[in-house]
């Protein structure tokens, strides 16, 4: 059976492609867009994987990865809007599993998802 998914992202269009991509057999994924949410989430699901939106409300993202990082280990994927090479480097320096554009396309993203060990 695959691990339960975190989907953080802000509420879009490519979220909700994302939730489908995901589910395809396995687990419903749990979906927030709240930071506090998510990083209760991750306390309570340890060897779940997770999809992390860099910007986040009322906790900013990269925070939020900082946070798990040590419990997810590969199995965190950072998502992000706009990059610099300074956020990719400083990420995967700190254990970052998997790093993506958004919006990501399908193919990286399940790509992501089987890295982390969720296929």
């Amino acid at each position: 059976m695959r691990p339960a998914v975190l989907i953080a992202l802000r509420p879009s269009g490519f979220r909700d492609e994302l939730c489908g991509w995901v589910r395809g057999g396995g687990p419903e994924p749990y979906v927030t867009e709240v930071g506090r949410d998510a990083v209760d989430w991750v306390l309570g699901t340890p060897d779940g994987i997770s999809f992390f939106d860099r910007d986040l409300g009322r906790l900013d993202g990269e925070e939020i990865w900082r946070l798990v990082r040590p419990i997810l280990g590969h199995r965190l994927v950072l998502m992000a809007e706009q990059t610099t090479k300074e956020l990719w480097f400083s990420a995967l320096a700190e254990g970052v599993g998997t790093l993506l554009p958004l919006p990501a396309e399908r193919v990286a993203v399940l790509t992501a998802l089987r890295l982390a060990g969720g296929r």
